[in-house]
């Protein structure tokens, strides 16, 4: 028994950091979808915002505002990397973007849950509050994206953004609809796998959309936050 039970929670610990390690990557790509702009690409999402540089940018960028700072010369000495990561959030503070549990010290010293939980705050702030469909009345980023993705789809009826899209179909039939003809119903199978790397695949070729989730992660390691993330790049698209 003794020996099932540590099999059984050695799996949960294999499960548990391979949907870690999918939702990480999401996120990285989606800064990364952000700094091309200017040319920057991060490599380590928890210690790359770490100088406050590619912070001010990023911040900068989803919001379409300049942020001012004061500009030092590298290398960065602690107090300056604070200093500038201090801006970046002031500048949020300021705009009503409210910030819990969260400071400068906390990118200087690489904590990773709450650098992501900052950067899902970008996303729900920036990306996903505005709904381009009439008369909608959702309150809330997650509920706005969700009734944007039932308006475009009114005859599929999409509850979340986990069990709805791990077969890839819905996917494809949401590109279908803002690029008619993008994917013929025949090119769909059973193999769920398949469906989710076309449309992401289709996605990027034909709406220009960057790949931020992996099919095989969007199959396997459904993660509500990577396919919002994902999501929201189509809510710009129109």
């Amino acid at each position: 028994y003794q020996r099932r039970v540590r099999g059984c929670s050695l799996i949960f610990q294999m499960l548990e950091q391979s949907w870690k390690y999918a939702q990480i990557k999401t996120f990285t790509r989606w800064c990364n979808s952000k700094l091309v702009h200017r040319g920057i690409k991060i490599e380590n999402l928890e210690k790359d915002f770490d100088n406050g540089i590619n912070l001010i940018n990023l911040v900068e960028l989803v919001s379409g505002y300049e942020i001012p700072h004061k500009v030092y010369t590298e290398p960065l000495i602690r107090a300056q990397k604070l200093d500038i990561t201090f801006s970046a959030l002031q500048f949020l503070k300021r705009n009503q973007i409210t910030l819990v549990g969260i400071g400068p010290e906390d990118f200087v010293d690489h904590k990773l849950n709450l650098i992501m939980g900052f950067i899902w705050k970008l996303v729900l702030s920036f990306s996903v509050q505005y709904c381009p469909c009439d008369h909608c009345v959702a309150n809330t980023p997650m509920s706005t994206l969700l009734y944007w993705v039932n308006s475009r789809l009114p005859n599929k009826r999409i509850e979340n953004f986990t069990t709805c899209w791990k077969d890839g179909t819905t996917l494809c039939e949401l590109i279908n609809v803002l690029k008619p003809g993008t994917i013929p119903p025949s090119s769909l199978s059973t193999d769920s796998v398949h469906n989710a790397a076309l449309g992401i695949s289709l996605a990027q070729k034909e709406l220009n959309i960057p790949t931020l989730i992996d099919a095989e992660d969007l199959v396997n390691n459904t993660d509500e936050k990577s396919i919002v993330m994902y999501l929201s790049l189509f809510l710009r698209y129109e």
